[in-house]
């Protein structure tokens, strides 16, 4: 009986670090599944808008600002200070028209960023569409973050990249979205 307790107790311990370790595979069929079918609700309980868009704005305010200061760039000095008044704020506003369920969904299922016009005149998918070939990779980057690449076979090497962060014992969240390096 002893034997028992014990191979039960093992088992129920194996089950439950394999469902720990698994959960975030279970949280991105998620997010695609919510994506595909427009699911706004799922998808509010699946990102954290806030934080998505601060490292949006985050992001891509860096990237403006080390254009503007790059050496050889054709960017006059005088605009280029206009830019780095108004830049941030226009950025900001952007991103906040961008990053809603519909602009996420529209990511997700492109595994690309989408532009603003886009997320706005976009047709709700229909159940079960998918626009692209998006080929999904996982990698653990800690206990409780893990990076999805996202990658379309006509851009294997630009894949947009989506970090969740654990959210309790099983649950999941998309938290910050890298976008692809521009490719000119």
């Amino acid at each position: 009986m002893r034997k028992l307790i014990i191979g039960v107790a093992g088992l129920a311990i194996v089950l439950l670090l394999g469902a720990w370790a698994l959960s975030p595979i279970f949280a991105m069929q998620a997010l695609t599944r919510a994506a595909e079918q427009g699911d706004e609700a799922a998808l509010e309980r699946l990102v954290d808008f806030p934080a998505v868009r601060q490292s949006l704005k985050d992001e891509l305010n860096a990237r403006m600002m080390a254009e503007m200061r790059a050496e050889g760039s054709e960017i006059d000095p005088a605009w280029a200070g206009v830019g780095m008044l108004l830049g941030p704020a226009i950025v900001s506003g952007a991103i906040d028209a961008v990053i809603t369920p519909q602009g996420v969904a529209t990511m997700v299922r492109t595994a690309e960023a989408p532009e603003p016009q886009d997320v706005l005149n976009r047709p709700r998918p229909t159940p079960g569409e998918t626009e692209d070939d998006v080929r999904k990779s996982w990698t653990y980057r800690g206990a409780n973050r893990v990076e999805v690449r996202l990658a379309t076979t006509d851009r294997p090497d630009q894949p947009l990249i989506l970090n969740m962060d654990r959210n309790g014992l099983f649950g999941w969240r998309l938290v910050e979205i890298d976008l692809p390096d521009a490719q000119t």
